[in-house]
């Protein structure tokens, strides 16, 4: 049974959320990279200001005792002889992560710590920023999929019942939000 004063009680457990949006096509010529490959959005230095993309969080703990980490797998489109040819800054909700360099037309994949109180449940911003300093202004780069990783609250609903969700909302290859919810019976 059920202890009547523990009433309605929440812990953490981690949060997953993985968002990728397949609606931009590009076309490769060289012997590495594929014929065909599907990215969310391209930044570019010339952009008058960052590319901001929706990534949709489910129930992040409040005062978490971890930051959240976020990836970035972008794709490096362009390529010139100044190395390293991509330099792309990364924020969340306005604030600074870091900046992602690399060389080529590469993948790479971003990681960077976000502070929980920058952790928004629902709708946050991703802002990328191609600079192009070290390349005369020219940086073409493609973002493929953006994953954060977090501690979540969990609540105890009733005290029959635990509402955990067992994958966190994140978007398909049509920009469907799915979630699932499982509930177990505590005895």
């Amino acid at each position: 049974p059920w202890p009547e004063a523990l009433g309605k009680r929440k812990s953490k457990a981690r949060g997953f959320a993985h968002h990728e949006v397949n609606s931009k096509l590009y076309r490769f010529t060289g012997r590495t990279l594929p014929d065909e490959v599907w990215f969310w959005a391209d930044v570019k230095a010339t952009d008058p200001g960052p590319t901001n993309l929706t990534v949709h969080v489910e129930d992040p703990a409040a005062g978490a005792d971890e930051p959240a980490t976020v990836r970035v797998r972008m794709l490096g489109y362009s390529h010139l002889p100044k190395d390293p040819d991509h330099d792309v800054e990364v924020t969340w909700n306005g604030v600074p992560v870091g900046t992602a360099v690399w060389d080529g037309e590469a993948p790479y994949v971003f990681e960077g710590k976000i502070a929980s109180t920058n952790l928004k449940a629902g709708d946050n911003v991703l802002g990328l920023r191609a600079s192009g300093e070290k390349t005369g202004g020219i940086d073409f780069v493609l973002l493929d999929w953006v994953e954060v990783d977090y501690e979540r609250r969990v609540t105890v609903e009733r005290r029959d019942q635990v509402a955990v969700r067992a994958a966190d909302a994140g978007s398909d290859a049509a920009g469907e939000r799915h979630a699932d919810t499982a509930r177990r019976v505590i005895g």
